[in-house]
């Protein structure tokens, strides 16, 4: 995680010591930035006769172990389904922090509005999806090329069309060239560096190594954290989208609004070698598989 610019903090003892969760948690809200990453070291089924071995993951404890726990915390034996009082009393007062969040936030947004009105309706179209028509005009309007291309090529004249007008935030993994994805201008998001040019956070185009999986879950992230907002892309070539396969199920499972392009696959022997990734994909419950033969 830190390789990939998190912020990350590590809690040794996760099993008891709430104390030490709170503290990170208040201090990761406060660290301005970069994303958190919270490292909390547990031991399985804690407070059984059977924590710390694969037997806590597959089997029910049995009532002598929760009697066990039982007693470890302090909870009478006799006595099923209690909640503590100071532990209702925090759930009962999510509710109103809540209202009281969401009422400075529309404060917030109100003077917004006043301030910088057409950025404000800007942003009021975006979290509530609304793509406008500008993007089918462009797509009507589109030109194919005379010549024979190949389709992760044409691909790319689509992306690079619907780039300017439609709030894409993407990304390669190491692959954006082969890829041809968005070329100019690209704007690289990520902290300024010194003698680096194009990147801010400002920037929607992502460069995220050699990392599917964590670009694919990222994406997921961003698509779940604001709804419409964004719509993120992820770009590799199919041949390694199983890297990421439990990312893009969870983009399918959850419903989240993700694209995860596979540029070209080679159902015989291609140069990174035959593709079933494919069959995959196009099977997955929830995924709307688009599979391009040919440029026109």
């Amino acid at each position: 995680m830190r390789s990939c610019g998190f912020y990350v903090m590590e809690i040794p003892d996760g099993n008891s010591n709430v104390a030490a969760i709170r503290t990170a948690l208040e201090h990761a809200r406060n660290h301005i930035g970069q994303p958190k990453f919270l490292n909390i070291t547990t031991t399985i089924g804690f407070g059984t006769t059977v924590a710390g071995t694969s037997k806590a993951h597959q089997m029910a404890f049995g009532q002598v172990n929760i009697d066990k726990c039982k007693d470890l915390w302090g909870f009478d034996t006799k006595t099923t389904h209690f909640v503590p009082e100071d532990v209702r009393q925090d759930w009962n007062d999510v509710p109103r922090q809540g209202q009281k969040l969401m009422s400075q936030w529309k404060r917030m947004l109100a003077r917004y509005a006043e301030k910088y009105p057409e950025l404000a309706q800007q942003f009021k179209a975006r979290v509530h999806g609304d793509l406008g028509q500008q993007w089918r005009q462009d797509l009507d309007a589109f030109e194919v090329s005379s010549k024979s291309l190949p389709v992760r090529q044409s691909s790319a004249q689509v992306y690079d069309t619907l780039w300017k007008i439609v709030p894409f935030f993407g990304g390669s993994a190491d692959l954006s060239d082969p890829n041809f994805m968005i070329k100019e201008p690209k704007q690289v998001f990520g902290p300024p560096r010194p003698g680096v040019e194009n990147v801010s956070f400002t920037g929607r185009y992502v460069h995220y190594g050699t990392r599917e999986h964590a670009m694919m879950a990222i994406a997921n992230g961003m698509a779940a954290y604001a709804p419409q907002a964004f719509i993120p892309i992820t770009a590799t070539f199919s041949m390694f989208q199983l890297y990421g396969a439990s990312a893009i199920r969870m983009s399918a499972l959850n419903k989240v609004q993700v694209i995860h392009i596979g540029t070209h696959d080679s159902i015989a022997e291609g140069a990174c070698g035959p593709t079933h990734q494919v069959g995959f994909l196009f099977r997955a419950p929830y995924m709307e598989y688009l599979l391009t033969f040919a440029s026109r």
